[in-house]
């Protein structure tokens, strides 16, 4: 069976994730006797001796027990980016970095100039970088070779990391660029003086398909727009997902890992070539495929393994391993088709499976370097629905908030506090549940749950609350009401964050009739302050707050946006209307 020998041959198929950078030595400068006053620096090699390493470690790779977490088996951090691709992920100078490899074209790489490493002809591009041109490195010139000082050592593993990094990201959002496969990489500096600065970064890309890879591009583009156009007659996003899986499916059968073409999208796509794809090879396919749809898909992958996560319509993202799903010989399966993270497949939990434990891919680059060149960075992938998509027979309504997913525990009241007229996004439409609410916008909320007309308040209440501003007619009236007060000094803090104590405060405040608070107490209860204590145990009573996980009420703790929500749409149901406090 097909099923099985794939999973044996699992252990093989970290090839290109595996495409390694190994370090190595400075490159010698040809003419050893001239001092130079330009010169390259390439210590980094990536794409070197990758695949030994895996056949050398094939018994271990993605060791460790499956049931443990992520984090106890790779050390690496639980997915929490949902944006969709790596380049979200990166520091303003990895992007940059990125921006500039991308924009460097299969074009302009086949009339760039040769150079040689270890016998290969490679393409070498210099590309100037912001953030990156013309910064200083303190260093020595000997021997035809640049030889930062010490001093500098971090100033050097930073380029280094934000190159590495960028590589590693571009590749897993541009699976169409056959040309990123194999790189050196390293950066050019100029000696003016006593200075030395960095002019350029270079980039050397070894052509494994002998320069055919425009045309095998071109090709293989086409073939994915043929795909997308007939998945793109059905009617609702399951549908196109679930077409682009079929048809790809119906082409394919599992290839020979050795084959460096199967780990491409391009034996996925193209039929009748000289390789069948691997599981990465399926997982980019699909990933170039949906591109087209416009439907968000990501490249995840392990030690061993790759496979797709898929963006649905509900806004959630869910599996997708389109590999073991073409496994059942000319059967297409649908087991590993948008299922979530705790889905059960034969008995075990997708995420537990050991080829689906997910790593982060820098981490390959991290371990590889035995110089000590690289500095830790993370990519992780999208966190998914626990559970699997669920088919309505059409496309779910759009978000009210992209960023308040129908599986968080805040979906429902934010979006009851938004239909209320309580809560309102930012500039960019989102509502971003998990930030402090601030004390003015908490003003406002308060305003906006007790229907209070705003437009007869203005003025400047506190000292640090000129007129004007969005928040300014509500924390004229939280004062005037006796809702919320400043600090003593005159100021009101409208950018701090509220307490969770501060907020039972303010919605007692607004109470038109108090509750017995009966005898329950928090078991952090010395914690809480006296002047919030009767407030804080009202609004228990009321069922407006309760405590964590452990019962602990955490009363100096801040107040999320999705925690205000919660409570101001309980606060409504009450139906107490407010009465001013004199």
């Amino acid at each position: 069976m097909k099923k099985l020998r794939i999973q044996m041959m699992s252990l093989l198929l970290a090839t290109l994730l595996l495409l390694g950078a190994l370090p190595m030595g400075a490159l010698a400068w040809e003419d050893a006797e001239a001092l130079p006053v330009e010169i390259e620096v390439q210590r980094t090699a990536d794409g070197e001796g990758g695949y030994d390493a895996v056949l050398e470690n094939r018994e271990t790779l993605g060791g460790g027990d499956p049931l443990l977490s992520r984090a106890e088996t790779f050390g690496a951090p639980a997915a929490s980016y949902n944006g969709g691709d790596m380049y979200g992920q990166l520091t303003e100078r990895q992007k940059a970095c990125y921006d500039a490899l991308e924009a460097v074209t299969i074009d302009r790489l086949l009339s760039s100039a040769q150079v040689q490493h270890n016998k290969l002809t490679y393409h070498r591009v210099l590309v100037q970088v912001p953030k990156l041109t013309g910064i200083s490195i303190a260093g020595t010139f000997s021997g035809g070779k640049f030889i930062p000082s010490k001093s500098a050592a971090s100033i050097e593993s930073g380029i280094y990391t934000d190159l590495c990094a960028a590589i590693v990201a571009l590749r897993y959002d541009r699976p169409d660029a056959l040309w990123l496969s194999h790189l050196q990489y390293g950066y050019k500096v100029v000696q003016s003086g006593s200075a030395v600065k960095v002019t350029d970064v270079i980039f050397d890309f070894y052509l494994e398909y002998g320069g055919l890879e425009r045309d095998m591009h071109k090709d293989m583009m086409k073939r994915a727009e043929e795909i997308a156009a007939e998945a793109g007659r059905a009617p609702d996003t399951y549908s196109k997902v679930k077409a682009v899986h079929d048809l790809l499916a119906q082409v394919n059968t599992y290839g020979d890992p050795d084959e460096n073409l199967a780990h491409t999208a391009y034996s996925a796509l193209i039929q009748n070539d000289a390789s069948e794809p691997v599981c990465d090879g399926y997982a980019k396919a699909f990933k170039i495929v949906c591109g087209l749809l416009d439907i968000p898909c990501v490249l995840a992958s392990s030690a061993t393994h790759m496979w797709n996560n898929v963006k649905m319509d509900d806004g959630e993202w869910y599996n997708l391993d389109l590999t073991w799903d073409d496994s059942a010989n000319d059967a297409i399966g649908y087991d590993y088709f948008l299922i979530g993270s705790q889905t059960q497949v034969g008995g075990e939990v997708f995420s537990k499976e050991k080829d689906h434990l997910e790593e982060n891919p820098y981490n390959v680059y991290l371990k590889g370097d035995k110089d000590n060149l690289l500095k830790p960075v993370t990519l992780s992938f999208p966190g998914k629905n626990k559970q699997a998509y669920v088919y309505q027979g059409g496309d779910y309504p759009p978000l009210t908030f992209p960023d308040v997913r129908r599986s968080a525990w805040y979906y429902e009241p934010v979006e009851k506090a938004y239909e209320l007229g309580l809560f309102q996004g930012n500039t960019d439409g989102l509502f971003q549940p998990s930030k402090n609410i601030t004390r003015a916008e908490f003003a406002l909320v308060t305003a906006n749950a007790l229907g209070v007309d705003l437009s007869e308040y203005g003025g400047s209440a506190f000292t640090d609350v000129p007129e004007g501003k969005w928040f300014s007619p509500a924390v004229a009236w939280a004062k005037e009401a006796g809702i919320m007060r400043g600090d003593g000094n005159g100021t009101f803090r409208p950018n701090a964050p509220i307490t969770r104590q501060e907020m039972c405060v303010v919605i007692s405040q607004a109470l038109a009739s108090h509750e017995e608070t009966g005898s329950f107490t928090f078991p952090d209860d010395a914690s809480i302050a006296r002047w919030a204590k009767s407030a804080v145990y009202e609004c228990y009573a009321l069922g407006l707050v309760r405590g964590n996980e452990k019962g602990l009420f955490s009363p100096g703790g801040n107040t999320l946006r999705s925690e205000a929500a919660t409570v101001f749409t309980k606060f409504v149901e009450l139906g107490e209307p407010y009465l001013p406090r004199q």
